[in-house]
């Protein structure tokens, strides 16, 4: 099951009494923590790793090798010790290692009803740095390090940081910024989407792309020359301390360099800028 889909079913579910649950983490004495560590060996030539979370953030690193290590703190909140004794029984943590994909998948009750508990995993993770990397949770934040393989990074409430990345994906969430470093220029098609954020993107000199912005409440701001591709665009760029903005237009395209593989920026509340490394 795809990331995009999975999040989809839990937020009409699971994810749904996890969310009503927060209020009350504070108010619950109970709390039971624990550490699981495993290892994998990847093998064969399409190599990749898939989280599928739904409480808590998601830290994913790009090492040698061919070994995924997998670090998940799990915390327990709950009313009473028997409450903790029914989150250990309904909610789990699932790593599996098939067909050389390993995949850590949060399991739990996706139907509705009063509970008196929440299950929160952490998650850590080394993979080699050339595997693909399908990664999303629903509550909390992603940080994506290292990586220069096809990424897939999806949340719903947190942001997501991914830094010294060399390949192309998709970047989605719905409530937090997105911020990517690029330590080489995406070859492929990419989006970075979401709603309620900042989209800020660092590209390395010599970016050559096909641009396609969307915002309502925020600015549209690049440290690249740019020039429209469209006579739809509603005003043309102009260019303020060094950087080309466009003044009026909330929806647009335009082309860096020759052009090349289309870039999607997308959010609702919020600026995107394109940043030049230096």
């Amino acid at each position: 099951m795809k990331i995009r889909s999975y999040l989809a079913l839990w937020a009409s579910g699971s994810v749904a009494l996890c969310l009503a649950a927060a209020p009350h983490l504070n108010a619950w004495p109970v709390r039971e923590q624990q550490t699981i560590q495993k290892t994998f060996t990847l093998s064969g030539a399409s190599m990749q790793l898939v989280v599928k979370n739904v409480n808590g953030w998601v830290h994913v690193t790009g090492i040698g090798g061919s070994q995924v290590h997998v670090t998940a703190h799990k915390t327990i909140r709950a009313e009473t010790d028997s409450d903790v004794q029914q989150a250990k029984r309904e909610v789990h943590l699932d790593m599996t290692d098939q067909a050389g994909t390993v995949t850590v998948a949060y399991h739990g009750p996706n139907h509705s009803g009063h509970r008196t508990y929440n299950v929160r995993y952490d998650i850590d993770v080394q993979v080699p740095r050339n595997a693909r990397t399908d990664v999303g949770t629903v509550n909390g934040p992603i940080v994506v390090g290292g990586v220069a393989g096809h990424f897939d990074v999806h949340s719903v409430n947190g942001a997501v940081a991914m830094t010294g990345i060399a390949g192309s994906g998709d970047v989605h969430t719905v409530n937090g910024a997105i911020s990517v470093h690029f330590t080489r220029n995406p070859s492929a098609a990419s989006s970075f989407k979401t709603v309620n954020g900042a989209v800020d993107a660092y590209f390395q000199k010599g970016l050559a792309a096909d641009l396609r912005f969307q915002t309502l409440h925020g600015g549209i701001y690049s440290d690249f020359d740019v020039s429209s591709t469209a006579a739809a665009n509603a005003s043309a760029s102009v260019e303020h301390n060094g950087k080309f903005v466009y003044r009026s237009s909330r929806i647009g395209t335009a082309r860096v360099g020759a052009g090349g593989p289309e870039l999607s920026f997308d959010t609702l509340n919020g600026s995107i800028r394109l940043h030049r490394e230096q």
